[in-house]
């Protein structure tokens, strides 16, 4: 194909990136783990201590969950940018784009224009990358730090498509960007990490070993640098003792082996079936001594796989696997499909343009979130506030009122106030906190309730001198 038809069908691709990633800034909100990474974000801001995340005196003093990779991406955007939900939201749909212009590329160089096409038209059909990944969860990250660098390690490794001069560099961004992984959400790196050593077996040589040395220092950089001069030690410390010492069993779950399969057949329709086909391609092609497919096909793998050793399974730890079954399925529809060619791309751009309409008209009134209600007072008294252009900057809970952390992380992220839990019934009042009790609690004489502040099972409360209701 001509340099021009590349051109338009990877300006397509990327057009469409955009809109379907960024478009989740307007009709969607955070989701509970985004809230809470986004308060992190926040307070190292609020804080200065950058070392150390800290999210609030009743959950998380030290958070030591994750390494702090993606919090600090986010509080550099929020110190540029300023704080919204939407510009919280800014860096994982740029890194979801960069994924999707990641697979377009690497699937370009290794098997055609066509099959990068249908790759990247896989990806962003698949819902769950787009809900997950454009929403600040650390798997949305993770995953564009894991395919790229191993896009960039099989580049090394495999054929031409890169000059030789160049391999060196390409070999410690590659192992830089695994290290990065790391430092995002731990040890799941691991799995495409033993993916892109192992690879090796393949293409043995001399050469390659020296890659992989450059690869090793590539990973060993930024960790040093963390370690040296941003408490990285101490962090990695609590990090293993506590949370992958908590949430890593001994030996296969099969209930955790099986949850991201089934995942996979609800959800992932129609390209599971695709998907299973390309396991056989990627057999056939590994018996003719053609590895590539099976690599990659063990990359995908490693995620679920991966996962399935851990004492925890959620949806959004699938998120990783999209990006590399997704390369799988665009060389299956390929063999299927026409070869793309200027028609189609015509095609393309009027559906872009449709889209980009429905977005620009209908997106933001699509979703009407579901709150608990303990949730559902942050938006009612930050109405309130806005209202009355009060002065409240604290909003307290009492230890009846509901899932303390999903609430303060509520508060903390979608606010720029201070969440209080485990609030005492006798504390007295202050002219900037709202105080939520669960109704027929009796609390400090006072506070003055707030009846135009109303949830069922709940009360508001605030100070005397406060009348939120006037």
């Amino acid at each position: 194909m001509n340099l021009k038809t590349e051109k338009k069908a990877f300006l397509l691709i990327l057009s469409f990136s955009i809109l379907i990633l960024f478009a989740q800034t307007r009709s969607f909100l955070l989701l509970v783990d985004g809230l809470t990474y986004t308060a992190l974000a926040k307070n190292i801001l609020r804080t200065g201590d950058w070392f150390t995340l800290h999210y609030s005196p009743e959950q998380y003093i030290n958070f030591y969950q994750h390494p702090p990779l993606a919090i600090w991406l986010q509080a550099l955007v929020f110190k540029c940018f300023g704080f919204s939900e939407a510009i919280a939201r800014v860096l994982p749909a740029t890194l979801g784009v960069l994924t999707v212009v990641a697979v377009f590329l690497f699937t370009r160089a290794r098997f055609g224009l066509t099959q990068a096409f249908y790759a990247s038209f896989v990806l962003l059909s698949s819902t769950r990358f787009v809900k997950w990944g454009s929403n600040f969860y650390l798997d949305g990250i993770l995953v564009f730090f894991c395919f790229t660098s191993f896009a960039l390690w099989l580049s090394v490794l495999e054929g031409n498509a890169i000059k030789e001069s160049r391999k060196p560099l390409v070999a410690l961004l590659s192992g830089f960007l695994i290290s990065c992984a790391f430092m995002t959400k731990g040890v799941i790196a691991f799995s495409i990490l033993g993916v892109s050593v192992a690879s090796l077996i393949f293409y043995l040589s001399a050469t390659n070993l020296r890659y992989l040395l450059l690869y090793g220092i590539g990973i060993a950089t930024p960790l040093c640098l963390w370690i040296q001069f941003a408490h990285g030690w101490d962090y990695l410390q609590n990090y293993f003792s506590g949370s992958v010492a908590s949430r890593v069993n001994s030996g296969l779950s099969l209930e955790h082996s099986i949850h991201p399969w089934r995942n996979i057949y609800k959800l992932w329709w129609p390209w599971w079936p695709l998907f299973v086909l390309s396991v056989v391609a990627a057999v056939r092609q590994l018996r003719a001594k053609k590895p590539l497919l099976f690599i990659i096909l063990v990359g995908a793998l490693s995620f679920p796989i991966g996962f399935s050793f851990g004492s925890v399974y959620l949806e959004h730890y699938l998120t990783p696997f999209y990006p590399f079954a997704a390369v799988l399925v665009g060389v299956q529809l390929a063999a299927f499909l026409p070869e793309l060619n200027e028609k189609g791309l015509s095609w393309g751009y009027g559906l872009l343009l449709v889209a980009s309409l429905f977005v620009a008209t209908i997106a933001p009134t699509m979703h009407e979130p579901k709150f608990t209600a303990p949730v559902l007072w942050v938006n009612e008294v930050n109405k309130l506030s806005l209202e009355k252009r009060t002065s409240i900057h604290q909003l307290a809970f009492t230890e009846a009122s509901g899932d303390l952390w999903l609430v303060l992380a509520t508060v903390m992220g979608k606010t720029d106030w201070q969440a209080i839990g485990n609030f005492s019934l006798t504390r007295e009042s202050t002219p900037y906190t709202v105080l939520i009790s669960r109704k027929g609690e009796v609390v400090s004489s006072s506070w003055s309730p707030v009846p135009c502040l109303f949830v069922e099972g709940f009360q508001a409360h605030a100070s005397k001198e406060l009348d939120l209701c006037r």
